[in-house]
């Protein structure tokens, strides 16, 4: 009896150990890789790589059309967090969406009004979203817990550099596109 309690904890530790493999992911990139070793992967690939503080780009024909792939890191440990995929269009953001459904269902759509997108994962962190209105098309992955440090970390950074604390906090709700020049999430916004 004692032997059987055993195998079925081992099996549910294995099943929740694993737990965040079933996360939405852009290619073979976990969560919570380090920015040294996501950079070496894209280097051994020829991909030219431009760099900011907390985030890695490069250009690249996805689905036949060029694309800008941003790496996006935690502040602290410098961990790989979100990736976006950015097309200057709006025609691939259709096929996309149709293939997203395929692939993980019907997806929850923002209001009636634009054509925006999210696939929920197991928490508000974790998701995969696809915005394309606005002369551009944006699919944008977040790795759960790492991107809600990013997230908290940011708001911590804007409110310390703006003088914002408990007593005294900003009343604007977009205070993370506020930080860094206005771009969302660490530097990109609609072109």
């Amino acid at each position: 009896m004692i032997r059987k309690g055993f195998f079925y904890l081992i099996l549910a530790l294995c099943f929740f150990a694993n737990s965040n493999a079933f996360a939405y992911q852009f290619r073979d990139y976990s969560w919570g890789t380090p920015r040294k070793t996501v950079e070496e992967n894209l280097l051994n690939e020829k991909r030219e790589l431009s760099q900011e503080q907390y985030a890695m780009h490069y250009n690249e024909n996805i689905f036949g059309s060029d694309c800008e792939v941003v790496f996006l890191f935690t502040l602290s440990g410098q961990l790989l967090c979100a990736v976006n995929l950015i097309w200057n269009n709006t025609d691939i953001g259709p096929k996309l969406k149709e293939d997203l459904t395929k692939k993980y269902g019907e997806p929850v759509k923002f209001n009636a009004y634009t054509e925006e997108y999210t696939w929920p994962g197991s928490s508000d962190y974790d998701k995969l979203t696809l915005d394309y209105n606005y002369g551009d098309t944006r699919l944008e992955y977040y790795g759960g817990d790492y991107f809600k440090e990013y997230q908290k970390n940011l708001i911590n950074l804007f409110s310390a550099k703006n003088g914002y604390g408990p007593k005294n906090p900003p009343r604007e709700p977009h205070i993370i596109m506020e930080l860094d020049g206005g771009r969302p999430y660490g530097g990109y916004r609609r072109r």
